[in-house]
């Protein structure tokens, strides 16, 4: 009995006042019958009486043990401790590691005490063994801790039941006991490759990778053709990020067992990750082969397929994938996000509460879920499902990111801006590649001061937010501005901007500066809010030859139409924003307009064609960069685009501008508007629908009948 529940009286009655042992009473369901002021003195440890009972002592340490952790994170031993000053952290964890320091004792003494009634005969331990092992195999870790525990009774030093226990405990989640066990079987059979694996595996449970690969290294020191052990060490590596190691002793394995599927898989997670498609998917493919229902194999194809924006084949492969493992959450939420980009949003917001369903304390599910509302222009309830997140996991990046960007959306300006700056811990490099060993402006004095500004996210957004410029000068600031290289010619002289660097991707700029600060986070650090918002960026610069050259070609024509119905296909809501030359070309059926095509990316053969039969001029080919892109747009009478650059360079130049707005638009257009803030000259058309482009056009098509005819 006393190994069930821990210390009873005469009456068997356990004295509730003893905090531990009414811990483990009220763990396993008896009734506590507590008295606050009766206290009991117990000796943990080994003393060296011959009539010492080390197994009860061992039992009473390990059961103080258990419950002192539980102590430094449960409600519940707080709850039932008496009320001494003395019980803080820091004093458990001393008396913590008395006690460890005692059952290393007790085992010892366990093992060289020979009482005839200890003595137990190796069949009855072979057999306790057989028993856990069988247990374990079943699934039933409570028979098999048992058998276990029995068996160290019988043998204390017994690595196969500390190994195995220690196993159990991984299983359950108590990474530290489980690290403890495998110790300890370590020590007894240190020639085991086995319980170094187990040992590498914990350790990455414990988020210590340096440990966990040694651990791998050593396992397969000791057991050179150990594919698992070193199937683990190269995830590891990938897992460190130490690719070209990784690659290394992956291939090295894969020539060791060229049938391991395990190892091929690796390969193409390894593959995967660097952006290596095609090698990806021959390893991927190869894993498949040799193990066709290896499900993380589908998941990490459709992961590879989706990071080249071919969406439908990742959807065949993360379906293949639930067909094999059909509730696995990360599947589910990995899915979840491919419906939203396809632009299936019902089904993707049922897979999003299925996850939540299956892992509520997940904040992931919920982020998941916000990110799907949000699509459906459900902001209140997507603000609820981030907030959530938020609340299981302060730290996740995403969803405060994805609160920001509902909060602006929405017009709750002021609340956004604490989310705002965690867009930079979300691991997207795409915003802005480069690091700077720079302190980060904070809204501080800028008097004499060098103040970096460099651009982030799309030119667009350089475009628009480059009017805050001139506020920094008025600080005093000396401001160098990073300007993404395709528009530094465009915007060499703008007001507020004392020296302008192009920026390219992979080289980093060579800066001389006091501070930086990102151009996206002036808003934040300015409180921008739309009654506050700067004129356009003045200053625009374009080649006046190739103005005029616009003027007179284009002079014979009364009314003159831009088009733009395409977006860099990089952009991650593209596929929402863009529609297609189809969608597009039924304005061209208006009669006394003069479209001309701005469009500079995807004009191909076939669309040339098309845009000669509807009479639409192509200048494509005249249109070597913004500058060029400007002067065309300062002779048109209006431009008609999607939410690209050219919307961002038409208004900023004053052109009449309309833009067309997906159903759930950038944070920028807000809702439920048809002007905007940052630009007096523009006009927004919005889907009323996911998709509904035919509804936009007909809007436009009647808007430019009125403008002819006013």
């Amino acid at each position: 009995m006393v190994q069930e529940i821990g210390l009873l009286d005469e009456n068997m009655l356990l004295i509730g006042s003893d905090s531990d042992y009414c811990f483990t009473a009220r763990a396993r369901g008896w009734e506590i019958w507590r008295i606050g002021q009766a206290y009991g003195v117990h000796e943990h440890g080994a003393s060296s009486g011959k009539g010492t009972d080390y197994a009860t002592e061992l039992i009473k340490i390990n059961d103080v043990l258990y419950f002192a952790k539980k102590w430094l994170n449960a409600d519940l031993y707080r709850e039932l401790a008496s009320d001494h000053d003395e019980l803080t952290p820091e004093y458990i964890l001393t008396e913590v590691s008395k006690l460890q320091h005692s059952r290393q004792q007790c085992q010892k003494l366990m093992a060289q005490q020979t009482s005839p009634k200890t003595t137990k005969p190796k069949t009855q331990l072979a057999q306790l063994l057989h028993n856990a092992i069988r247990c374990h195999k079943e699934g039933n870790l409570q028979e098999a801790e048992t058998h276990y525990s029995r068996a160290l009774e019988l043998e204390p030093n017994q690595a196969l039941a500390l190994h195995s226990l220690g196993l159990i405990a991984y299983q359950r989640g108590d990474y530290e006991d489980a690290q403890e066990f495998v110790s300890q079987a370590i020590q007894e059979n240190p020639k085991s490759a086995l319980q170094y694996n187990s040992m590498g595996v914990i350790y990455e449970a414990l988020q210590q990778d340096a440990q966990a690969q040694n651990a791998f290294t050593e396992a397969i020191r000791r057991q050179h053709d150990y594919t698992e052990a070193r199937c683990n060490l190269g995830q590891n590596m990938i897992r460190q990020g130490l690719f070209d190691q990784a690659e290394s002793h992956l291939k090295q394995t894969v020539a060791l067992a060229p049938d391991e599927a395990t190892a091929h898989l690796y390969l193409g997670q390894l593959y995967h990750k660097q952006g290596r498609w095609a090698e990806a998917e021959t390893s991927l493919n190869q894993t498949l082969a040799l193990q066709p229902t290896f499900a993380e194999a589908c998941f990490v194809m459709a992961a590879n397929y989706r990071d080249q924006g071919q969406l439908n084949q990742a959807l065949t492969y993360q379906e293949r994938a639930l067909q094999l493992i059909p509730d696995h959450p990360v599947y589910l939420s990995h899915y979840a996000g491919l419906l939203q980009e396809t632009g299936r949003l019902a089904e993707a917001l049922e897979i999003c509460h299925k996850v939540i369903t299956l892992l509520p304390e997940r904040a992931e599910g919920y982020y998941n879920l916000g990110c799907v509302l949000r699509d459906q222009c459900q902001f209140d309830e997507a603000i609820k499902a981030n907030q959530t997140a938020m609340q299981h996991n302060p730290d996740l990046a995403e969803a405060h990111w994805n609160q920001a960007v509902c909060l602006l959306t929405t017009g709750q300006t002021e609340s956004a801006w604490e989310h705002y700056p965690w867009r930079h811990q979300v691991g997207n490099q795409q915003l802005y590649p480069h690091q700077h060993d720079l302190p980060r402006w904070d809204g501080n004095d800028l008097k004499g001061l060098r103040l970096y500004v460099h651009c982030e996210q799309g030119l667009g957004d350089a475009l628009q937010m480059a009017r805050f410029l001139p506020a920094l000068a008025a600080r005093g600031a000396r401001v160098i501005f990073g300007l993404w290289r395709p528009l530094a010619k465009l915007m060499e002289y703008i007001p507020g901007a004392d020296e302008v660097i192009a920026l390219d991707w992979s080289i980093p700029p060579q800066v001389q500066a006091d501070v930086m600060i990102s151009l996206m986070d002036i808003p934040q650090i300015l409180r921008w809010s739309p009654e506050q918002t700067p004129a356009p960026t003045q200053g625009l610069t374009f080649d006046p030859l190739q103005q005029i050259h616009w003027q007179r070609h284009w002079g014979q024509h009364d009314f003159k139409v831009g088009l733009v119905w395409a977006g860099s296909n990089q952009h991650v809501n593209d596929r929402l924003r863009s529609c297609s030359w189809s969608a597009i070309s039924r304005l061209t059926q208006a009669s006394g307009i003069h479209f001309v095509s701005l469009q500079r990316d995807g004009v191909d053969l076939k669309t040339r064609q098309q845009l000669e039969q509807a009479g639409v001029e192509d200048i494509s080919g005249d249109l070597k960069d913004f500058t060029d892109t400007a002067a065309a747009i300062s002779n048109l009478d209006l431009v008609i685009t999607v939410d690209t650059a050219v919307l961002h360079l038409a208004a900023t130049l004053g052109k009449p501008t309309w833009g067309l707005l997906a159903f759930c638009p950038d944070w920028r257009w807000m809702l439920d508007r048809d002007d905007s803030p940052w630009y007096p000259s523009l006009r927004l058309f919005r889907q009323t629908q996911p998709g509904d482009w035919d509804g936009v056009f007909e809007r436009v098509q009647e808007a430019l009948i009125k403008r002819l005819r006013g």
